[in-house]
Order: structure tokens, then sequence, then C-alpha cells
């Protein structure tokens, strides 16, 4: 299976990121590809000290670095997440154990929260994953798969739409992903993503990011056919403190 992780100035996290990949307890191989998404900084020596396999993708974009990256990558399981994210141990496991059990199942995508920034990202965040949670063990309905936390077989990808970039690599996916097959949320496979662009404000994250970047860019995508803001202003901030900071999800049965 091969990881493939989207880059663009992350000295910052990417040791931490590659680091709890390395530590993950799945005994199978992992490939982890590193998409240097034209950074300026040392996330490409960063990457490379600590073995990772680095591409290099010169269009600008999450969607463009995530399509290089699954094109390279050699595993027939292929998970998408971030360069500021870290993972729990048995991580990979969890998401491969799911494929085995049933092999109409095309995708398999967990929750994040933020592993710093303010109360209110991290309560946002958390309570929107619960929710969906609630929804998918209800309805079997997946809301939404993050781009930080969705694995998926690489027969069902169709390829991401690089002239997009805010959810081009989640809600269009999403829909790709179901017309190929069975999509599962596993609620129990948290990851820890950093809070960083929260930091901006609240107002800043709701009606720049969420609404403006994210949900009005999206829809005059799908008119025009290609992004018309381009990808969201870079947050590149020192971490304070890269650790999880909650226990991951739990669902009563």
């Amino acid at each position: 299976m091969s990881v493939v992780i989207p880059a663009y100035n992350e000295e910052g996290y990417i040791a931490d990121c590659l680091r709890s990949l390395k530590e993950q307890d799945y005994q199978g191989q992992i490939e982890i590809i590193v998409v240097d998404n034209n950074s300026t900084d040392a996330t490409t020596r960063i990457a490379k000290e600590m073995d990772a396999v680095v591409v290099f993708e010169s269009m600008r974009g999450v969607c463009a670095a995530r399509q290089t990256g699954t094109l390279r990558a050699k595993g027939e399981v292929i998970i998408s997440t971030d360069a500021d994210t870290i993972y729990p141990a048995g991580w990979v496991r969890n998401f491969i154990d799911v494929f085995a059990s049933d092999e109409n199942i095309m995708a398999v995508a967990g929750p994040c929260t933020f592993s710093d920034g303010p109360w209110y990202g991290k309560l946002f965040v958390d309570s929107y994953y619960r929710f969906q949670a609630f929804i998918y063990r209800y309805f079997k309905f997946v809301l939404s798969i993050p781009g930080c936390n969705t694995a998926f077989r690489k027969t069902a990808w169709r390829g991401y739409n690089v002239n997009l970039h805010a959810a081009g690599d989640e809600i269009v996916f999403l829909k790709d992903l179901k017309m190929a097959g069975r999509v599962v949320f596993l609620p129990e496979n948290m990851v820890y993503s950093s809070g960083r662009r929260a930091e901006k404000g609240f107002f800043y994250n709701i009606f720049v990011t969420l609404l403006w970047y994210y949900l009005f860019d999206y829809i005059l995508g799908r008119i025009t056919g290609k992004s018309i803001l381009g990808a969201y202003p870079a947050i590149r901030t020192k971490p304070k403190s890269h650790k999880p900071s909650i226990s991951p999800m739990k669902i009563s049965d």
C-alpha cells in the first residue's frame, strides 16, 4: 500500500508526519510518497532524509499534487493524507483490515481533529465528525471524506480534477468513489492535523476558508470547469505542539 502526502513548505510538520508513519504497527510494506508542490524551504530535504519517495509537481494545488503522487504510487491501496498530520500506530492496519473484509469496499474514510490551535477549531471539527459518525451508523451514508484521512483501492480511482482546488479531493472525489462501489466511514480511525488555519480567527475561517474558498470556489469550479479563486492562502506557522490532545472518537453500540 502507498501513502500520498502533498507538501508545500511544510518543514515545521513533515518530520512528525513521516515519523508517525514509520511507527505504524502494520506488518506489510508502506510506500511513502511526498509530493513537493513548489516548496522553497527544507521540506524536500527532510523527506528524503527520512527515506520517503519525493516527487515534484509544479502545478500549484492539492489536487494536482495528489494526482502526481497517486500516479507514482505502486500500492493497490492508496491512502490520501496531509503533511501536517500525525497518526495513531494502528491507523494503516485499520484501513487494510476493512478492505480485507469485503472486496466490494472501494474506499474507507476516517475523521480528523486538530492537534493544536484554538478551542473553537477543535470543537467544530470534532462535532462535525461525530455527526457524520451518527449518520453513517444509522443510515450507512458517508457525508464527506477528508483529504487527510481517506484510503481507496487504486482500481476505483478515476483521477483527481486538477482544475479544482478546494473540495476537488473531497466532494468531487467522493462522488467518483461512490460510483465505483461501497464507501465506508470508520469513526475510530482518527488522525490529528494542525489547527494553524483556525488561528486566523473564527470569522476568517467561516467566511474566508469555508464559504469563500471552499464552497463558493467549488460551485464556481463546477460551473466553469476550473478553480476561479485558486488554492487557499498558505498559512505557515511554527508548530507550538503537534501531539494528539484528545482520545480517538468512540461511538457506542
